[in-house]
């Protein structure tokens, strides 16, 4: 064999499964924000791959988990991530510099003997990435640093097949040792010692103590190491920072070195190992009996697939379920909030609350679009003074108690129907059941969003509070368990307490539908939605506290302080924040009306649908008629100028 033969070697191939980059993207999004800083992740390779695959380095969708250990048939590669917040800086990076920084790792693990404690450390790896979370396009270039030390390997001979080398006795003798490899040695990097038909194995760090003794002891030691090539004459890329750490450490006392290039193939159920390779050495006086030399020249970066010097993208936007490509965006757009302007933002009581959107028109598709991960249920909703005939009365208890389960199963009710009678009976279920309710209504140019007051408390301990607690018209706030409900923002923006039981009737076609322009229902889809988003965040949720007007300090949540109602006109463009307490003989949340709900049960709404004064009766409204005169009443005649049925 002539003096110039020398080593070459096959380099790595970086293989990322697409199940990391969903990974990641959680990763960025949830832990790592703006951060550019260094990240440990988990690689591996085999050396059972079949002929004509390349090296691969293996990326798995769990790399980024601090516990991830390989599998049994695979060897640990420990790699560092290095992700950009923009592609600009992605490009303009200097790559040599990201490099150097790895390979420094490298050589100090080699110096330190970290690299004989944890041979794994010798398959470092850098993955340099940019990842597009809009478009999902994931932008990365691996490198894989080695060592030019020695510049040049020379060969003793030509490297041989396991099989030309050992017997078939011999062979299976090493196969047996292997597959028994245990945790106390790396499988990737280890020492084996012959002895006729016997192989033992070490770890790497015990090869002085063996080459030693192997001369009294008659036996022959290997260094060993899973080589992931499949070529028939040239070794894989471990095999580079393994030499480079024999050449400091060992090459002084020894000039030649036997090498096994482990490859172990299954085949029909059998493994095989005859394609390995064994391979000799020269190392002698390539380095100097002196202190620690300079860290070498280094290089490792990876080709891509043109077979240039360059970055590799994955586009896995055409390959995601457009369904779930809508949900992460969403989900994306909200996680980026926590990044810098809401870091406190509580992600998960928004994913987590079921909302019951009762009305289907305008509003309800409206603020349906604010929501994700929807279902339509089909229910009429009995109205008071909307007489249920004999015939009906099965049908109508079915429905209440569909609207009851209903109720009963989420969290959160929005009352988003057309006429104001039909708010009566789920404004009642919310606040028997201890649910947060949600009300908007539109005029032609107008919107009211209300939330109700928040009863968490029985009925009976709401009624015993004392008066002392109980906000006056002096109070500068109103917490939200004594706030009103919708019928009291009718009440006051009438100025009437007489409560209509047929808001429908005796009207035209433009009167009965919802006659609004069209950018209104958004507006109050809108904030409707955010109000409860508000709500949710809001340290007191349902019982945050409303101020006033505007001079008044309230306690605030992550998202800011939470009014009671808005009121928005689009004819002057103007927005405002009305708050008000609980009516005593409010029709839809007072005491009484919940009280005979929960004694009474469906025969009190069935008095209520078939009567128009039954529940003015029960609410207390009638006897408020009668201690007041005529006189003190404003009874609208015209009812067409009432806006927010």
């Amino acid at each position: 064999m002539g003096e110039t033969a020398i080593l070459q070697f096959a380099p790595f191939s970086s293989a990322v499964e697409a199940g990391f980059w969903h990974q990641f993207t959680q990763f960025k999004l949830d832990v790592l924000h703006l951060s550019e800083e260094a990240v440990p992740i988990a690689g591996s390779y085999v050396n059972s791959d079949a002929p004509g695959l390349p090296s691969r380095l293996n990326v798995e969708y769990d790399a980024l988990q601090r516990d991830r250990l390989p599998s049994k048939l695979s060897c640990a590669a420990v790699g560092t991530l290095i992700n950009t917040n923009t592609l600009e800086e992605f490009r303009n990076r200097t790559k040599q510099e990201l490099l150097k920084t790895s390979a420094c790792g490298l050589w100090d693990a080699i110096n330190s003997d970290r690299a004989l404690e944890n041979p794994s450390l010798l398959s470092s790896f850098l993955m340099f990435t940019f990842a597009d979370l809009k478009k999902y396009h994931y932008y990365y270039w691996f490198a894989f640093p080695a060592f030019t030390l020695p510049k040049t390997i020379p060969l003793v001979k030509e490297p041989q097949n396991l099989s030309a080398k050992l017997t078939t006795e011999q062979s299976a003798s090493l196969l047996l040792v292997c597959q028994g490899l245990g945790t106390d040695v790396d499988r990737g990097f280890f020492t084996i010692t012959q002895s006729g038909n016997e192989f033992c194995i070490h770890p790497l760090k015990d090869y002085p103590q063996l080459r030693t003794t192997a001369n009294g002891a008659n036996r022959d030691v290997y260094l060993v190491f899973s080589d992931p090539c499949t070529l028939p004459q040239n070794p894989g890329w471990p095999l580079r920072n393994l030499l480079t750490l024999v050449t400091l450490k060992w090459s002084k006392h020894w000039s030649i070195y036997k090498i096994l290039c482990l490859r172990v193939r299954t085949r029909h159920g059998v493994q095989d190992a005859s394609h390995s390779l064994f391979v000799d050495v020269d190392l002698g006086g390539l380095v100097g009996q002196g202190n620690t030399p300079e860290m070498p020249p280094f290089l490792g970066w990876e080709r891509n697939e043109r077979g240039k010097m360059g970055p590799r993208l994955v586009n896995l936007s055409a390959s995601m379920d457009p369904t779930k490509l809508a949900e992460s965006a969403v989900d994306l757009n909200l996680k980026l909030m926590r990044w810098r302007v809401a870091p406190q933002l509580d992600l998960p009581i928004i994913q987590n609350t079921k909302c019951l959107l009762l009305g289907a028109g305008t509003l309800g598709c409206s603020v349906a679009r604010c929501l994700l991960n929807s279902k339509g249920v089909v229910v009429n909703i009995p109205m008071p003074g909307h007489t249920v005939g004999e015939s009906l009365v099965e049908q109508v208890r079915n429905d209440v108690s569909t609207l009851e389960q209903l109720i009963d199963e989420h969290d959160v009710i929005f009352l988003l129907m057309d006429s104001r009678e039909s708010r009566w009976l789920p404004t009642v279920l919310g606040a028997a059941k201890h649910k947060l309710v949600l009300t908007a209504a539109l005029g032609f140019d107008s919107y009211l969003v209300i939330r109700h007051g928040y009863r968490t408390k029985d009925y009976q301990s709401e009624a015993s509070t004392s008066s002392s607690k109980c906000p006056t018209a002096l109070s500068k706030q109103i917490p939200g368990d004594m706030l009103g409900c919708y019928f009291l923002a009718v009440r006051e923006r009438e100025g009437c307490l007489v409560y209509r039981t047929h808001s429908t009737h005796d009207r035209t076609l433009d009167q009965q539908c919802t006659v609004t322009r069209p950018g209104v229902s958004y507006l109050a889809a809108a904030h409707v939605t955010e109000l409860l988003v508000s709500l949710l965040q809001h340290p007191d949720k349902g019982l945050a506290e409303a101020r006033v007007n505007d001079q008044v300090d309230v306690k605030e949540g992550e998202l800011g302080p939470v009014p009671h109602s808005i009121r928005g006109f689009l004819g002057r463009h103007q927005l405002l924040t009305p708050a008000s307490t609980a009516f005593q003989q409010c029709s839809g949340c007072c005491d009484k009306v919940i009280s005979a709900y929960r004694e009474e049960g469906f025969e009190f709404l069935l008095k209520v649908f078939n009567s128009s004064t039954h529940l003015e009766k029960v609410s207390g409204l009638s006897e408020l008629h009668q201690c007041i005169d005529d006189s003190q009443v404003i009874t609208p005649e015209d009812y067409d100028a009432v806006i927010l049925d």
